[in-house]
């Protein structure tokens, strides 16, 4: 970047929030749908899906975004080393935080569907 640039100045854009919460929370919700339909109600389940949706889309998304974000220069601070040897524990970090954020989605997509039980 130019030294004479204007944007050198501004910080960094946001990254676009991720998809797989979004996706993540309306599979969820039509599998308890499937599992026990006693739990929707046109409302609960009109709310479940497009608030709750749009909320893991918005909320969620961008966290999980800026958390991938923020984890690039640590990993790359841990393990520096190009191959097997940096990259594999970088990976398996990576796996294990997104199977946190799995498990974090699931529970209150559970929550949810049963706070929203007619």
């Amino acid at each position: 970047m130019s030294v004479f640039d204007p944007r050198r100045d501004q910080p960094a854009a946001p990254p676009p929030p991720d998809l797989w919460p979004a996706w993540l929370w309306i599979a969820l919700g039509v599998l308890i749908y499937l599992g026990a339909p006693q739990f929707y109600s046109f409302t609960a389940g009109a709310a479940y899906f497009i608030v709750g949706g749009c909320a893991a889309l918005a909320g969620l998304g961008a966290l999980t975004a800026r958390f991938n974000q923020m984890m690039g220069p640590i990993l790359k601070d841990l393990f520096p080393g190009e191959g097997l040897g940096g990259e594999l524990p970088a990976r398996a970090l990576r796996w294990l935080v997104l199977g946190m954020e799995g498990l974090a989605v699931t529970h209150l997509s559970r929550l949810t569907v049963l706070g929203l039980a007619p």
